[in-house]
């Protein structure tokens, strides 16, 4: 029924004490036996009606008593209890875990132990395992993996082990007002611990900035009340940094992460919330806007967790930011060979590989990007949405209305691996000045279906709007050399030329587009942001730069300028005087004594 599985060994978070072997254990589920010793359901809540129904009936008939703690429900949470026939308990809250799950447990009437959260579920698999694992006479205490998914469009999956069943009457109890386990207790007595693959699903993350922090606020009291007797416990340090990063305390979380990478206590589990300590300092960091820093920490981490693709995942998600897409591509491509973790923070499905195709298209490289959001759509069983040529007209005509925050609600749950839906999503996004997301979205239509002409030129721009210069600089190169004379690909050269603080060449820049296009509207735009910015009207900051190119005798950039500004300005008499002198210089006598004539024809 159970067979050893050889793996590397886990820890499991411990407030005090080393980390404990454990015999590696994986049940089928197949075969639960018909009979199984007695279990008690321990539980402790409060205001959970909207998950206690749905959490004791996932236990199905494996428990044969249900003990239900309250701390202090003022919903129907009691009321509902009662119903499931638990025995209903009152318990003071008085700031520790610990305490109210030592409660639960305490008149258990089972030959074992279960202990559930309200916001945990099991399934009818998981049920068959603990069945077996009961009967099985391997261990005294079982581990449980508990899984969660969080972030937006559930991005993140976060894996713990809990020592969720175990052995009653062996005087076991729960430790620490916080993260409560009985691993200590276990450790004093010998006995013997046991890591299964059974699956737990924890699904009650609220999300919601208000809940984070009150959640925060909750447990910094609780930690700190531990840390006035123990202030040099960094166990309890990483939690009170968990805490005031949640508090958005960034300045004040980074030293002591800091302390705990260099100094990792004994009882801190490695693959959870050491790996967590790397990952939180680094979002300290970002949120702190310390990107040196940042970079730091990103080695330090590839360098502690090489065998983690999340950590990878993580480390090209920062690359992007940093705008770094080659550094992106090399760590992204390093890790697609990595497996999932299984255990602490995991990206979810496709996450890698989604990363890689965007830092592929931004590097040119779409053959590339092709297979690797080709890798994504297969790791998450995307196939074509339902009605999706209905979906696309609908998308259509919200675009024609302007509509695009109801555009982007209708196409973004369904647009992945879409074209046609991608393109749609990418204008929405521009509507709404989303910059990065449209430009993510636009590279990955690009790179599943080929690029149109314009593409490079639109995806430069929308990286530079989203303040990303150096990601900008290859699509823009591709650009100019499928379309060197075109405005739109000339004007994001602008815009890159004005990032890097270089308004001549800017201008240059634009006075080639709009010589190349004059009615081309985003170059004028261009030209009126880049004069406001030197405190000029757009006429005479291309009347200045031409004077300074003729001036400098760059009689071929100058002639041009100053034909542009005898465009737009077609009565300025010095403007053709000017333009005059710099076609003379170049050998082009006709077009310099039209010129000429022009300005005296002016001044008549």
């Amino acid at each position: 029924m159970a067979k050893r599985r050889h793996r590397p060994r886990t820890e499991t978070i411990l407030p005090a004490g080393p980390p404990l072997p454990r015999l590696e254990l994986e049940f089928s589920g197949a075969n639960p036996p018909r009979r199984w010793p007695l279990v008690s359901l321990c539980m402790i809540v409060k205001n959970e009606e909207a998950n206690l129904l749905d959490c004791v009936r996932s236990v199905g008939d494996l428990a044969g008593e249900v003990i239900i703690v309250d701390t202090g429900s003022t919903d129907r949470t009691v009321e509902l209890a009662h119903s499931l026939g638990a025995t209903v308990k009152h318990f003071t809250w008085i700031n520790d875990f610990a305490a109210a799950r030592n409660e639960s447990i305490k008149d258990a009437a089972g030959d074992w132990i279960f202990w559930m959260d309200a916001d945990d579920r099991l399934s009818l698999l998981g049920v068959a395992q603990l069945k077996e694992a009961l009967v099985s006479g391997r261990a005294d205490v079982y581990h449980c993996r508990v899984s969660s998914l969080r972030g937006e469009n559930d991005r993140v999956k976060t894996t713990v082990n809990h020592a969720r069943l175990f052995k009653n009457r062996l005087g076991l109890h729960f430790d620490g007002p916080l993260h409560e386990t009985m691993e200590p207790s276990a450790a004093r007595q010998g006995l013997t611990i046991a890591q299964t693959n059974i699956d737990i699903t924890h699904v009650g993350y609220d999300t919601t900035d208000a809940a984070i922090k009150a959640k925060a606020r909750r447990n910094l009291a609780i930690v700190e009340a531990r840390l006035a007797r123990e202030p040099d416990n960094l166990f309890w340090q990483f939690h009170r940094a968990t805490c005031l990063s949640n508090l958005e305390k960034y300045t004040d979380a980074a030293p002591i992460y800091e302390q705990v990478i260099a100094m990792p206590p004994a009882e801190l589990d490695r693959e959870f919330y050491l790996y967590q300590a790397y990952v939180a300092l680094l979002d300290a960091y970002l949120k702190l806007n310390q990107p040196a820093e940042a970079r730091r920490v990103v080695k330090l981490a590839l360098a502690a967790f090489p065998h983690r693709r999340s950590i990878a995942t993580t480390a090209g998600l920062f690359y992007l930011i940093d705008d770094d897409p080659a550094a992106a591509v090399a760590v992204l491509t390093a890790g697609l060979s990595l497996p999932e973790s299984g255990q602490g923070h995991d990206w979810s499905p496709g996450r890698l590989e989604e990363t890689l195709g965007v830092a592929s298209v931004l590097t040119g490289d779409l053959p590339t990007a092709h297979r690797a959001f080709g890798a994504m759509l297969a790791a998450r069983n995307i196939s074509p949405p339902p009605a999706a040529a209905q979906l696309e007209q609908q998308a259509r005509e919200l675009l024609a209305a302007a509509q695009f925050a109801p555009a982007i609600a209708l196409l973004e749950p369904v647009a992945a691996g879409q074209p046609a839906l991608l393109r749609l999503l990418c204008a929405a996004q521009v509507g709404q000045r989303q910059w990065g997301s449209a430009a993510r979205h636009l590279a990955q239509a690009m790179a599943l279906a080929g690029s149109l002409p314009g593409d490079w030129a639109s995806l430069a721009e929308y990286l530079l709007r989203a303040g990303k210069p150096n990601s900008a600089a290859r699509p823009l190169e591709i650009a100019l050399a499928e379309e060197p004379d075109k405005a739109a690909p000339l004007t994001v050269a602008a815009l890159l030329a004005m990032h890097r603080r270089e308004p001549n060449t800017a201008l240059s820049a634009l006075v080639q587009a709009l010589l190349a296009n004059p009615a081309y509207q985003p170059a004028h735009d261009t030209l009126a942001e880049i004069a406001g910015a030197l405190q000029l009207s757009p006429a005479e900051a291309v009347r200045q730069h031409g004077l300074r190119l003729l001036a400098q005798k760059q009689f071929q950039p100058a002639a041009e300028a100053l034909l542009l500004l005898t465009q737009l300005v077609p009565a300025d008499v010095e403007a053709y005087k000017a333009l005059a002198v710099a076609l003379n210089a170049l050998g082009m006598q006709d077009d310099a004594l039209a010129a000429w004539q022009t300005a005296q024809r002016l001044e008549s």
